[in-house]
């Protein structure tokens, strides 16, 4: 039986890690190049993705019960987001948030999220102070990889928040599509601030207290 050569077994299995993974989600969008490096990512580190915006459910889950029957929460603070470089530019002045000083060299910091494996992700929500006229956003990421083939990384931003028309403190949520679940086989989750509308440098003013995910079992 003839082999197949070893990039092109590498290739379907990535293939076949993406098509499986994607249906559990809702339809992938392709992200420009443009989109990718505004992230501060390189196009060429993988395949990148999105998911589509929800926006007549934002801030909806102000209106659902806290606690209590299946509905879970996990939170983290502001100040437990990892610098992507420049860390000694960043700085938590007050409650655990996080900030970054505008000479910093980039404005993004990442934290892991942890969170039990056919979890079915339901919103993000932040709270942070915005007293600049420079918004910052946060995304959830998905990074995905086969289950046991080398491959690239297959990231897909899940959903994110801007914080624009908050002045002051402010909290804002995002829900995602139905049908988003945790598959800690394959996949890593993460969330991305990024304390700038461009993908250098940090603007003044603007602060991330918390970041916290809904979900169910």
């Amino acid at each position: 039986m003839k082999q197949l050569p070893r990039t092109l077994l590498l290739s379907a299995a990535a293939i076949a890690c993406g098509a499986a993974h994607a249906q559990g989600l809702s339809v992938r969008i392709p992200m420009s190049a443009q989109e990718v490096l505004a992230m501060g990512n390189d196009p060429s580190e993988g395949a990148f993705f999105k998911l589509p915006v929800q926006p007549g459910l934002l801030d909806s889950d102000a209106q659902q019960a806290k606690g209590g029957g299946t509905t879970n929460y996990t939170s983290i603070a502001g100040i437990a987001f990892r610098p992507k470089a420049d860390a000694a530019k960043f700085a938590s002045p007050n409650f655990s948030s996080l900030l970054c000083q505008v000479n910093s060299i980039t404005p993004f910091a990442e934290a892991q999220v942890q969170l039990p494996q056919g979890a079915t992700i339901q919103v993000m929500r932040i709270w942070g102070i915005d007293a600049s006229e420079i918004d910052f956003n946060v995304a959830l990421i998905e990074r995905c990889q086969p289950l046991n083939t080398p491959a690239n990384v297959t990231t897909t931003v899940l959903t994110s928040i801007v914080s624009s028309g908050f002045p002051g403190n402010f909290t804002s949520s995002a829900f995602l599509p139905a049908n988003t679940t945790v598959d800690n086989n394959q996949c890593l989750y993460a969330m991305r601030v990024q304390l700038n509308s461009v993908a250098s440098g940090c603007a003044a003013s603007l602060l991330l207290e918390k970041a916290r995910l809904q979900w169910n079992p």
